[in-house]
């Protein structure tokens, strides 16, 4: 399976979904896999998918999780559907065709995952709104940080409050860096807002 999994990112790469070479993307997300497997996530949503880093790479990883891959776009939705299929993975990975905005407002994922994780998705304060109505009370948002992070990203804990986040810790985890966010509460209603609110009007900066 390892074998395959790289060939499929190895083809994202190519069609220009993922940034990076498939040594490094797949290295990243065994990095998430290991930080999942602390929190004991068995549910989790990648946040913005894109080419399936490293959503694809942790339901190989994490063989007895299910997950569902968020994405917006056409292309890369096509390509991760055809991905789940062909790695036989449609048991247990759902792909989900739909802004985070309109994800967050759905009753079927709606703070039910154990975890939400994100790569690249956005701004911190974009990210916290769109990830925090998909973890449930208990659980935790992963967001990959740059080198040597000290989490300074994160500091507007009021903002944090508002959607139900508490505390954060940057954690190194094989040379890759991760904010790990604590769901305390649930998200007010009034959360994700309408689509493209979040980065126009972000909570912090």
């Amino acid at each position: 399976m390892q074998d395959r999994i790289k060939e499929w990112i190895e083809r994202s790469c190519a069609l220009g979904f993922v940034g990076e070479p498939a040594t490094k993307a797949l290295e990243h997300s065994r990095a998430f896999a290991l930080v999942l497997r602390e929190l004991e996530a068995q549910t989790w949503v990648d946040l913005g998918s894109g080419g399936g880093i490293p959503g694809l790479a942790l339901a190989v990883e994490l063989e007895t999780t299910s997950g569902v891959l968020v994405e917006a776009k056409e292309r890369r939705v096509a390509f991760l559907e055809e991905a789940v299929r062909a790695l036989g993975l449609d048991d247990r990975v759902q792909v989900w065709g739909e802004r985070g905005e309109r994800a967050g407002r759905s009753p079927a994922l709606r703070e039910c995952a154990d975890a939400v994780v994100a790569r690249s998705f956005g701004a911190p304060a974009v990210t916290a709104e769109l990830a925090a109505p998909l973890v449930r009370v208990g659980g935790a948002v992963v967001v990959s940080e740059p080198p040597d992070s000290s989490g300074a990203r994160w500091v507007d804990r009021d903002a944090l409050a508002e959607l139900g986040l508490g505390s954060v810790r940057i954690e190194a985890v094989d040379g890759r860096h991760f904010a790990i966010i604590a769901k305390v509460s649930p998200t007010s209603d009034r959360f994700p807002r309408r689509v493209g609110i979040p980065e126009k009007r972000p909570l912090f900066r």
